[in-house]
């Protein structure tokens, strides 16, 4: 048997917490559905939390320069500390800096996001069918329109049918709000100002392109059910990309969870509370936070 001592993790980042719900999922297929053989095993699967700090969030950063320099930087802080043989980035805005990155961290490391299996998930819904397609995603994914940029150089005749919907502060009210009252408003007021502009009457299939969008799905569902067409949908590509990722990282035998700062009690609580019923194991792991603030510091130098 192969020392877990001697065994390379993969890692899961994100901006924050939201790709805790991919990780949750991932712990949870593997529970069920354990691999007959590991391809590729690991001791450990360890989410890093790739904020520097709680009061400096990549959406409250004011440069596209200064998100990809930070982010950079807990990369390297990742492959210095942890040496993992994979990283998934489960966040949407993070994702787009993976080509500019993939010249540094493409040797000898798996490097991958979650661009890629959202991008596919929106051409099965436009070449299968006629409804049109919004992305609900964070104000910095939409100013980089690499959906519908990517969807429409690929098929121009479908650049009518695809909107994007910035949804500010969405995901940070995610975190803080456990009841979900004032979630629930934000998300119906986005899909108001989303159907809006749409001038069909077609059915409207919404893919959550934030990973913190999934903790509230069942909420757009909603919001969608009573203001959109009839027969519109809510489609989260998070459990394609747990699944997916289940198959890379084999049957780690711990996880772990990695900040650069203390997570407030009132979001571990929130956070938790998601986790748990999905995989315990998860939640476990987030609860029992290893920080590291000297990361902070680190990053700011690079």
């Amino acid at each position: 048997m192969i020392s877990t001592l001697h065994m390379r993790p993969w890692v899961i980042t994100d901006s924050g917490l939201g790709g805790l719900s991919i990780a949750a999922r991932c712990l949870q297929i593997l529970a069920e559905f354990p691999p007959a053989a590991d391809p590729n095993p690991t001791g450990e699967l360890v989410y890093v939390n790739a904020v520097p700090r709680v009061d400096r969030g990549y959406n409250a950063m004011p440069s596209r320069q200064e998100r990809l320099r930070t982010f950079r930087g807990l990369l390297r802080q990742v492959q210095r500390e942890l040496q993992p043989q994979g990283i998934f980035v489960a966040c949407h805005s993070l994702s787009l800096f993976l080509p500019e990155l993939q010249e540094e961290f493409g040797e000898g490391l798996d490097l991958r996001g979650v661009v890629e299996p959202t991008l596919d998930l929106g051409r099965t819904v436009l070449a299968e069918t006629e409804e049109d397609l919004v992305i609900f995603a964070t104000p910095s994914t939409v100013a980089e329109s690499v959906y519908k940029n990517a969807l429409t150089t690929e098929h121009p005749e479908w650049s009518g049918r695809i909107h994007e919907q910035s949804c500010p502060e969405l995901a940070s009210s995610i975190s803080a709000d456990a009841e979900g009252s004032s979630v629930q408003a934000l998300i119906r007021r986005f899909v108001q100002q989303a159907l809006a502009r749409i001038a069909t009457e077609r059915p409207v299939s919404g893919i959550l392109g934030c990973t913190h969008y999934g903790y509230r799905a069942e909420l757009f569902r909603a919001a969608l059910a009573e203001h959109g067409p009839p027969s519109s949908r809510i489609l989260d590509p998070n459990a394609s990309v747990a699944a997916a990722l289940a198959s890379m990282v084999g049957r780690p035998e711990s996880f772990r969870f990695i900040s650069p700062y203390p997570i407030p009690e009132f979001e571990r609580q929130t956070v938790s509370g998601f986790l748990h019923p999905i995989s315990p194991a998860a939640a476990k792991g987030f609860l029992n936070q290893e920080v590291r603030e000297g990361w902070s510091n680190e990053i700011q130098k690079e």
